[in-house]
């Protein structure tokens, strides 16, 4: 998860989600089941499906990728 800019709340949660072979999601799923899990303010107001998430050297998610492509896909 990442925050990306939001007129509202100045700052709003993008989540991307690593879908395994086989299995489907959807976006209304996924806040729904987070709605009775984690706090309203830490739910996601945008969903992101991608197929492998980018990560660095040692394995760790690369955010500020993560940031950049959430800001591409809000703002355009």
């Amino acid at each position: 998860m990442v925050g990306v800019p939001d007129h509202v709340f100045s700052e709003a949660v993008a989540a991307f989600i690593e879908v395994r072979a086989g299995h489907q999601l959807d976006a209304e799923g996924v806040i729904e089941d987070t709605r009775s899990r984690i706090a309203g303010y830490k739910k996601p107001k945008y969903i992101y499906f991608v197929e492998q998430l980018p990560r660095n050297a040692l394995g760790k998610v690369v955010k500020t990728d993560l940031r950049a492509l959430a800001l591409a896909n809000v703002s355009g």
